[in-house]
């Protein structure tokens, strides 16, 4: 089945990519992020095979079935705690969140003359995540609100 296009007012379009488009604010360089994040996925797999096969070369000459049980037993535990800690990439922050921290952010002559007060960590998740809502529930001009 072919899906229909759905006709939008550019308000919705304008709406839809500040909230589906994504940049990268982790602070690395954009190239090597794109490679540091397959380094850190290769590193993180590799020490998982590396821990279980540890536990299962203990019984590789073993037939006693005992042996051979404890051993799957351990690499599956030792498999489990890897597999929670593996590389996770720090997910993408929407265009809408950028773009408000720019604007908010002071300009070069204004952080001269005075200092610029950092805000709490916490309050600045609060506030991006208090605009998301606020722009995903904003209603759009010419669309009927039910």
């Amino acid at each position: 089945m072919v899906a229909m296009s759905k006709v939008k007012s550019p308000q919705e379009k304008k709406r839809d990519s500040l909230l589906n488009d994504c940049r990268n604010t982790y602070g690395e360089c954009p190239a090597s992020s794109r490679k540091n994040i397959r380094r850190g996925k290769q590193l993180s797999q590799q020490a998982l095979r590396r821990a279980v096969s540890e536990k299962l070369r203990i019984v590789k000459g073993s037939s006693e079935a005992m042996d051979v049980e404890m051993a799957q037993d351990k690499a599956q535990v030792q498999s489990l705690e890897y597999s929670r800690a593996l590389f996770k990439k720090v997910p993408d922050t929407p265009l809408a969140v950028v773009r408000d921290r720019k604007l908010q952010k002071p300009s070069r002559t204004q952080q001269d003359s005075e200092s610029p007060k950092l805000a709490n960590y916490s309050e600045v998740l609060r506030s991006e995540a208090r605009m998301l809502r606020k722009l995903r529930n904003q209603p759009v001009a010419g669309k009927p609100t039910l």
